[in-house]
């Protein structure tokens, strides 16, 4: 008798902005959590996810770009763990926390508004989670919209696999122009550890020039890299390995794209 085969649940993903004044202290790591006692503003927020049933990885860090932007990196060990979580009270007592919600329940981000990224779960490829991506240290988030529904064509998957970036040293590379310049990539430069894609769930309208509505959909590409440092070398290494609005990404589509950087810190597990 044939042995069934067992199917993994497929971790997922959820970030989460909060807009924090910078001389607010960001929780204290788990390795410091003997030293550093956990400020008051953070102590509900972080005892609701300690206790969350499926959760995994919990990281955070304040956006480069933004520093007053604090991103959490939540992991979870299955879709319906999830699922449970946002079903529960504790879900909502993040939203108020996160300002998605005021004290009467009532949603504050609007439907149509043009930003409402203050929690997105994604859906990876890969099993991104179970790789420890999220654990610590320099990450790349880059986020391109797409007009809803997607349906990826051959350029676009081409442009989503060059912002994904190279993963050297290769034996032998061979194909487009772009994956040749690998082939001369010092060593020097770093290597880059993960690089994942993956959509937002959440489904997102922007308000068009015409005050219409679009509906679009958010595709978000994680690269975790050995420091700030290499990440830099890499882009020196390979000349016009950087995204153009203009001529990449409008070209095939894209209606925004936004770049995040934050160097992670381990705050649960």
């Amino acid at each position: 008798m044939a042995r069934e085969k067992r199917i993994r649940p497929r971790p997922v993903v959820m970030l989460a902005r909060k807009r924090v004044a910078l001389d607010q202290p960001l929780p204290p790591t788990v390795w410091r959590r003997h030293e550093i006692p956990m400020p008051d503003y953070w102590k509900d927020f972080i005892d609701i996810f300690k206790n969350a049933l499926g959760r995994g990885v919990v990281a955070c860090s304040r956006v480069a770009e933004d520093p007053e932007i604090v991103l959490f990196i939540i992991s979870w060990k299955s879709q319906e763990a999830l699922d449970q979580f946002k079903a529960s009270p504790e879900y909502a007592a993040i939203l108020l926390f996160l300002g998605m919600i005021d004290p009467s329940g009532s949603d504050t981000t609007g439907a149509t508004s043009s930003s409402p990224r203050t929690i997105q779960t994604v859906n990876f490829r890969f099993n991104a989670a179970s790789y420890g991506i999220f654990l610590e240290g320099w990450l790349s988030i880059y986020t391109v919209t797409l007009p809803h529904p997607v349906t990826l064509t051959c350029t676009q998957k081409e442009l989503f696999s060059q912002l994904e970036g190279p993963l050297y040293p290769r034996a032998q590379v061979i194909g487009s122009d772009y994956q040749l310049q690998l082939q001369d990539l010092p060593e020097a430069t770093g290597d880059r550890e993960y690089a994942y894609r993956g959509w937002v769930q959440e489904p997102r309208q922007l308000l068009g020039e015409g005050g219409e509505h679009i509906a679009v959909q958010d595709g978000v590409i994680f690269k975790k890299w050995l420091s700030k440092e290499a990440e830099e070398a890499w882009k020196t290494a390979i000349p016009g390995v950087e995204i153009s609005w203009d001529d990449d990404l409008r070209g095939i589509g894209a209606i925004e794209a936004k770049e995040e950087h934050v160097d992670l810190v381990h705050i649960c597990s």
